[in-house]
């Protein structure tokens, strides 16, 4: 099992081959290690294949370090991993308000529930 990719190299490695990689001069890059993927190839820019490591705030999209100087360099540009982080915290935040939202519901079911009862109760009663 691949312990992490290169996007330099476009491999995955395990622990054993990894270390090489680590050591050696040429590609001693930890940035350019990552956790395993499917298809590193989708982490490359399609133009200058570069590693996307940015995002384009002002056209929601991955860029690479080429792609800001030539296409977006009048852009709004991050960090991928801060735009990533700040994504997940508001999805968090969203999760969580719809899980109150869904308690809230469950709530008014019950008591909904509880007041159908009754109404029946009060009605077999009367007949």
């Amino acid at each position: 099992m691949a312990l992490k990719s290169c996007l330099e190299c476009l491999t995955s490695f395990c622990e054993t081959p990894l270390e090489p990689h680590l050591t050696t001069p040429g590609l001693k890059r930890p940035d350019q290690l990552i956790n395993p993927v499917d298809n590193l190839e989708d982490r490359m820019c399609p133009k200058h294949q570069k590693p996307l490591e940015l995002f384009c705030k002002t056209d929601q999209t991955c860029v690479c370090m080429l792609c800001t100087v030539l296409v977006h360099k009048d852009h709004e540009v991050v960090p991928l991993k801060d735009e990533s982080e700040g994504k997940k915290a508001e999805l968090q935040t969203t999760d969580a308000e719809i899980q109150q939202m869904i308690q809230k519901k469950r709530v008014k079911i019950e008591e909904f529930k509880r007041s159908v009862k009754i109404s029946k109760d009060e009605a077999d009663r009367e007949k």
